[in-house]
């Protein structure tokens, strides 16, 4: 932050230490997500997921919210008002979140899931030497006391009538019973010593052995939990959202707040997905002319679902695809963006163990020392015979010009302090990447009418979202009544679209960002461009949504407004 004095300079210097005491914080709290960013210190440690925690946590939230406020905003400059604005947000969002306890009933083998967030973030160290796989190793043996912990919440959310759903309760163990069935020596939990070249090969074996003597029995423990003591009594298909639980409606709205940033009800976003499904089914039905040959939505996606067009022909003519497309994305950024300097961005196949429940792809984003790129993770399970359609939407979201450039423009910022560059909105971050599936087309980028119409079914599925997730959470639909709207809205298969509900009732809220996220961009997109005239510039506009890090809606469209008020952008 820059220097000032007097009063003002006091007010600057107290929200500096009150932003790097939350982040740090943040980062004792979830020691695993700090050595992911690649901030050293964490390597042997694991997250406490006790209710006590939770709680000491949430008090320690309001304390830095109350010091927050108290700041005086008057005579900040620019970007220390908006440090000040987005870190209340961000300690009020997170402790009603916290506060709310979801986690706690949400038993599941989607990506959301105790093995796949797991997999996914102690998977990623970056082990340099041999004093960083030693804390690797201590790591390990601490993820023993970890999932003993999650079963001891488990059983208490039991005993307080807070209860799983038993389908994903199902999916959990059979994710768990695939996992433990491989062998310790090639675990994917093992992938940082598996890539690392500097330590001592004996650090493998060390680490097989804190496998066998603490993770895999633990997990057994932990599976004896969900079998034996929570799916007897879990909640069936028939009600599956938080309104049948003990303060659940108050506990999804706080989710909702948290994944959003607005203050929507289940009712206006349900049937905001409503329009724009329709909306968006109509486009779909014009494309469809074109690549089928029919105008019914109907048959377009049945089309489009079964491989009506081209197919791939395995995994590696997946990552082909994607990569092609992340290449024509970057050389046609010139005119839509200002002129970042972009690190590589890798792209790989998502470990088995995760793919059966997981996402369709997801981002890494890259370690803050530098030891780690970001990554694209591409679920190619099922590669042979998976229809073209929607694969070059999935490199534009993960990549360029989605969350790849999206982090890369932010980490630009070396004045941000650490929790503006490293902690996400899911709204601003997940509605960046679906509002660069539809700039990609803008751009020219999409490759054939087939991609076209993939970058439609897409947000048809995303516009879906928003009707499934409110009408399981908000209002009480059944699991067998969101699957029939999804399959309906989707070109996805059976087993795909399973999973997406089953991530939904898992997380709930999470998945309404996205479209509620793109919405808001576009909006202020065209108010800008109406409220400049000649002098909007879309390089300067994308610049300002991403250059300052993520942030919430509101705090965004501030900004924004000052841009069209001025006449500049506003950094």
């Amino acid at each position: 932050m820059a220097a000032v004095s007097g009063a003002n300079g006091e007010a600057a210097e107290e929200l500096e230490r009150l932003a790097a005491d939350y982040f740090r914080g943040h980062l004792d709290t979830q020691p695993v997500f700090a050595t992911t960013l690649g901030f050293a210190g964490y390597g042997s440690r694991v997250a406490d997921p006790s209710r006590e925690a939770d709680a000491r946590w949430v008090a320690r939230l309001r304390a830095f919210a109350a010091r927050g406020e108290r700041v005086d905003p008057s005579g900040l400059d620019r970007s220390q008002a908006l440090t000040r604005a987005i870190l209340l947000e961000r300690l009020r969002l997170e402790a009603d979140s916290l506060e709310a306890g979801t986690g706690e009933v949400s038993v599941s083998g989607s990506i959301g899931g105790d093995l796949s967030m797991t997999l996914s973030m102690v998977g990623h160290a970056s082990l340099p030497d041999d004093a960083t796989a030693e804390a690797f190793v201590c790591r390990l043996e601490a993820l023993g006391g970890y999932f003993d912990a999650l079963g001891l919440r488990y059983r208490r959310a039991r005993a307080d009538g807070r209860l799983p759903v038993a389908s994903g309760v199902r999916s959990a163990v059979r994710q768990l019973d695939g996992y433990l069935a491989g062998d310790p020596a090639t675990d994917p939990l093992l992938r940082p010593l598996f890539a690392a070249t500097g330590p001592d090969d004996g650090w493998q074996a060390k680490a097989v052995g804190a496998l066998r003597a603490h993770v895999r029995p633990a997990l057994v423990r932990l599976r004896s939990v969900w079998a034996d003591e929570l799916l007897p009594v879990a909640r069936d298909d028939e009600h599956p959202g938080l309104c049948h639980l003990p303060g659940g409606e108050q506990a999804y709205g706080a989710e909702m707040r948290l994944y959003t940033t607005t203050a929507y009800t289940a009712e206006e976003i349900h049937r905001l997905g409503l329009e724009r499904v329709a909306e968006l089914r109509d486009e779909i039905g014009e494309l469809g002319e074109t690549v089928f040959g029919t105008g019914r939505c109907e048959a377009v996606l049945q089309r489009a679902r079964t491989g009506g067009g081209r197919i791939f022909d395995g995994p590696e003519d997946v990552l082909d695809c994607i990569r092609a497309a992340h290449r024509r994305a970057q050389e046609a950024l010139p005119g839509w963006f200002r002129d970042h300097r972009l690190p590589d961005c890798e792209i790989r196949e998502l470990d088995p163990h995760q793919a059966g429940g997981g996402a369709a792809a997801y981002y890494l984003w890259p370690s803050a020392d530098g030891t780690r790129p970001g990554v694209m993770w591409v679920n190619t399970r099922q590669a042979v015979g998976r229809p073209v359609g929607g694969v070059e939407a999935l490199a534009f979201h993960e990549g360029v010009p989605g969350h790849h450039l999206q982090v890369s423009v932010a980490a630009g910022g070396d004045d941000l302090p650490d929790f503006r560059r490293h902690r996400r909105f899911s709204a601003h971050s997940e509605g960046w990447g679906l509002y660069a599936e539809r700039l990609a087309d803008a751009m020219g980028l999409y490759g054939s009418p087939e991609a076209r119409l993939g970058m439609c079914t897409e947000s048809l599925m995303r516009a879906a979202r928003l009707v499934v997730d409110t009408g399981i959470h908000g209002l009480g639909w059944s699991r067998g009544r969101a699957l029939t709207y999804l399959r309906a809205n989707s070109d996805r298969s059976s087993e795909a679209v399973e999973n997406e509900i089953d991530r939904y009732i898992a997380v709930p809220g999470q998945a309404l960002s996205y479209m509620v996220g793109q919405v808001r961009l576009e909006q202020l997109r065209d108010e800008a461009r109406a409220g400049l005239g000649s002098a909007f510039d879309i390089a300067e506009f994308h610049d300002l949504v991403l250059a300052d890090g993520s942030m919430p809606l509101d705090v965004l469209a501030a900004s924004v407004g000052e841009w069209v008020k001025d006449g500049v952008p506003a950094r």
